[in-house]
């Protein structure tokens, strides 16, 4: 599959699963089996090698299916995912109860594909169906699915009640993503596209994974030590928490006023950050539940793609937006819109127990910058059309996603440093009209996990070699020169 030729030095960071995946106590309590054989199915994927400048790429899984058997694992009317928050990071679609079998495929079937691209090359590009996007601007596109929207994903998994399952789909977006009538297309039937790794687990109240879930709380019930929230993707979870022991459930409410910081800081209609384990018996159970806002609040969650108006009368930037909570149907994913800024802005991280470096600052429009990741509370939730737009007075720092080449790294001040002349960062930096970025330092700390490296630590990240990073953001620290990102996630190629 060839690529556009413009294409090859634009972005390969696919940005921002909004908030952090932390370290968790794998071992959470949970009930025995069913009788079924419980299932999870989660969504990842793999960063391009060459890059396209997509600041987002949408697309409706409308089936999930195992065979032999036709069992469903997903149901109508189907979930949008957005691909671009999954470098480092997974999507979990609800637990399924299915029947003790076999399976040798997952059949797939995807619809109403979207990608965003910003365009920053100096020129107008073809986008297909005779269609360019402008120079300097962020473009909608729906490309075309080529070879059929089905598609049928060998596996080997044997499901049953002593045991958890969980299918681990991987879609590689370098296979994915390609050139077709001078635009972009999209082939999922490529070799490689998709696939499956299969966990299985006979310790039913052991985690087959963790997974961060943003979402609003719909009701609490202490005398079962469970509460429920409704996604930002639309599904319902409930989930119970540990108040006792080592694998005790960790809250953090701080900015909810609750001094209690536990359980019964819980309300409904508060959105919330959980970082859940799934554990091998169908349940959930709740690591860590951060306060994000109150009840009453519109979200809306972005990559920051131009700050050009920040230093103005009436500051302002532009993102696009890669989700609201609730669900807002006049900010669909990937729309770019102007944010204007209230007189009074608070600025906070979203960070929850997550410990960051000293000198790390988000306080100000000067610690703003292109390619962050934010979730923005909208004013009496009110959305101007014509441009499209609304005013924020609350503006949290989430987790940015970069994937780019390793130039250098250094154990000793436990960092390395991702971007070169040879390897440039993702156009959004690079090729930033305002300031071009072709450098940035990650910091990692304990805490920071690794993966898909060898070893798993600092010493698996390779200079040459690219990984994926998945932090906080900031525009600078302390005397550093260049952006840096303190890393929660590194995930090897």
């Amino acid at each position: 599959m060839r690529l556009f030729p413009w294409l090859a030095a634009c972005l390969s960071c696919l940005v921002g699963c909004s908030h952090a995946i932390f370290p968790t106590n794998a071992n959470q309590g949970g009930g025995g089996g069913s009788g079924n054989a419980p299932v999870v199915l989660s969504v990842h994927d793999s960063p391009l090698t060459s890059g396209i400048s997509i600041t987002s790429f949408s697309v409706t899984i409308t089936g999930a299916v195992l065979q032999p058997g036709n069992v469903a694992l997903v149901s109508a009317p189907g979930q949008t995912i957005e691909l671009t928050q999954l470098l480092t990071n997974s999507v979990v679609f609800p637990v399924q109860s299915i029947a003790a079998n076999g399976y040798t495929s997952l059949v797939l079937t995807v619809s109403n594909p979207q990608i965003t691209i910003l365009n920053d090359t100096g020129a107008s590009l073809p986008v297909g169906n005779g269609q360019s996007c402008g120079n300097g601007t962020s473009c909608v596109v729906a490309p075309t699915i080529s070879n059929g929207s089905t598609i049928t994903v060998p596996i080997t998994a044997s499901p049953s009640s002593s045991e958890g399952t969980l299918l681990e789909l991987d879609a590689n977006l370098n296979d994915i993503i390609g050139q077709a009538q001078q635009g972009l297309s999209l082939d999922f039937t490529q070799s490689g596209a998709l696939s499956v790794a299969v966990t299985q687990n006979s310790q039913l109240t052991t985690a087959l994974g963790d997974f961060y879930l943003h979402g609003q709380v719909t009701s609490v019930n202490s005398s079962q030590d469970q509460f429920t929230i409704t996604a930002s993707t639309g599904q319902t979870f409930t989930i119970g928490v540990s108040t006792s022991g080592s694998s005790a459930t960790t809250f953090e409410f701080q900015r909810a006023n609750c001094t209690a910081n536990n359980f019964t800081c819980l309300a409904s209609g508060q959105t919330v950050d959980v970082n859940t384990a799934v554990l091998g018996n169908g349940t959930y159970s709740a690591v860590e539940v951060d306060f994000d806002q109150p009840s009453g609040s519109q979200l809306a969650s972005g990559t920051i793609v131009s700050v050009a108006n920040i230093n103005n009368a009436t500051p302002s930037f532009q993102m696009v937006v890669h989700n609201t909570l609730p669900a807002n149907e006049s900010l669909p994913v990937g729309t770019p819109v102007t944010v204007n800024l209230a007189n009074s802005v608070n600025y906070e991280i979203n960070n929850g127990q997550f410990t960051l470096p000293a000198g790390a600052t988000f306080g100000s429009t000067s610690d703003l910058l292109v390619g962050q990741e934010v979730e923005v509370n909208i004013v009496n939730g009110q959305i101007s059309t014509n441009p499209l737009s609304f005013t924020a007075n609350t503006i949290a720092l989430e987790q940015t996603q970069v994937s780019a080449t390793v130039s250098s790294t250094n154990a000793e001040t436990s960092l390395f440093t991702i971007g070169s002349q040879a390897y440039p960062l993702p156009a959004i930096y690079s090729d930033n009209p305002l300031q071009a970025i072709l450098q940035m330092q990650v910091t990692v700390t304990s805490p920071t996990i690794y993966q898909n490296l060898s070893p798993d630590s600092l010493s698996g990240v390779l200079v040459s070699t690219q990984v994926s990073t998945g932090g906080f953001l900031f525009n600078t620290i302390g005397t550093v020169g260049s952006p840096t990102i303190q890393a929660v996630i590194v995930r090897g190629p």
